[in-house]
């Protein structure tokens, strides 16, 4: 396996390796306690049952394997019944947000960037079927604790996650085409825009936008992600987003990295004109 270098920066404050797997493990714990007062069932990674206490006990890898393990007993029609409360409750809170919110007026913005050596454009892009749905329907739970639900569909996703470390899950739509809230900068080759994203339960645009940057460099690449909110949402939604943001990218790139493929040095080629 190559070595790869990423440096993550939160409002220009780099989090080092061990401060994104602290938060990861943070929300792991959360998610162990919830599924737990919701009434599922916890197993380690091998699929024995375990009690709260054995799972708060865990080191960082076996708790992260744990939970991973847990999610995919449990599946997801499962998820979604234990869950069935908590997202009513979301969607009461994100359908008052959008009520007080104008789209696109005096938002709530969440920005964060990445430096990486070792991991290129190509190779990020490469890895990116195998980390959505299509794929591998369970391997979205390796990429962050808070993702519970992930299916792929042809304009869009169906997900189900935690937004900004804030309350409950919310069951969405995202779509992944839309206009681009912001100029991109210069030196983007790819930009991904994240449109209009609705709640499943009554197809309502919860206002939330986002647009992420790639930029190829000799050897690696820069990130720059922004996810924006409507303006009525707590504003520690925007803020713990950040975080959030933090532990899911490190992960895909890290497993960009711990699987590159002759295809990321065809896309490499591409990119160098990219400009989209």
């Amino acid at each position: 396996m190559s070595e790869f270098y990423i440096r993550t920066l939160v409002d220009g404050k780099e989090l080092s390796k061990k401060d994104v797997q602290e938060i990861e493990m943070s929300r792991i714990q959360h998610v162990f306690t919830d599924l737990t007062n919701l009434g599922g069932e916890l197993v380690d990674k091998d699929g024995v049952k375990i009690s709260l206490s054995s799972a708060q006990a865990l080191d960082f890898s076996s708790a992260k394997k744990a939970l991973i393990q847990t999610k995919i007993a449990l599946g997801s029609e499962r998820l979604l019944s234990l869950y069935e409360n908590e997202l009513k409750k979301s969607d009461a809170m994100w359908r008052e947000i959008a009520s007080k919110s104008e789209i696109g007026k005096n938002t709530r913005d969440s920005f964060i960037e990445f430096e990486v050596e070792g991991v290129t454009l190509g190779d990020f892009i490469a890895s990116l079927p195998y980390i959505s749905s299509r794929s591998d329907r369970n391997l979205p739970y390796h990429i962050h604790p808070e993702h519970f639900v992930n299916i792929d569909k042809k304009d869009g996703q169906m997900v189900m996650e935690t937004l900004g470390m804030y309350g409950g899950p919310t069951y969405l739509f995202i779509k992944v085409h839309g206009k681009k809230p912001f100029p991109k900068d210069p030196d983007t080759n790819l930009s991904l825009v994240a449109g209009n994203a609705t709640l499943i339960s009554d197809n309502m645009d919860i206002q939330m936008r986002g647009m992420h940057q790639f930029k190829a460099k000799k050897n690696g690449m820069k990130i720059k992600l922004a996810i924006i909110f409507p303006e009525a949402a707590p504003r520690e939604i925007a803020e713990g987003h950040k975080y959030h943001l933090a532990v899911e990218f490190y992960n895909m790139i890290a497993f960009a990295g711990e699987t590159k493929s002759f295809g990321g040095k065809v896309i490499n080629s591409i990119v160098k004109h990219l400009k989209i």
